[in-house]
């Protein structure tokens, strides 16, 4: 790194902020890796249970779901529950 003192200075806080003071980031890596060769595999069983928990947050009266699930993506609408968030989740 060439430069003043300063502008020295704020780089390694950038670099630091960016991950570039990271140690032994071949772990984290590796961690990574597993995810993308085996998350696929199993993919459908994500989907299986987002389907699994659509059917049942259904028949729950003032909730409604956003879209047709087809992935393992649920988006409900607790508009007509009286509930907010937060409450729905300590339910």
């Amino acid at each position: 790194m060439v430069g003043s003192k300063k502008f020295i200075e704020q780089a390694r806080i950038y670099r630091k902020a960016l991950g570039g003071g990271m140690r032994q980031a071949g772990v984290l890596a590796a961690a990574g890796l597993i995810a993308l060769e085996e998350g696929p595999k199993r993919l459908h069983e994500d989907h299986a249970n987002a389907k699994f928990l659509s059917d049942g947050l259904q028949k729950l009266r003032g909730i409604k779901l956003n879209g047709k699930v087809e992935t393992n993506i649920v988006v409900v609408d607790l508009s007509g529950s009286g509930m907010d968030s937060a409450a729905f989740t300590a339910s």
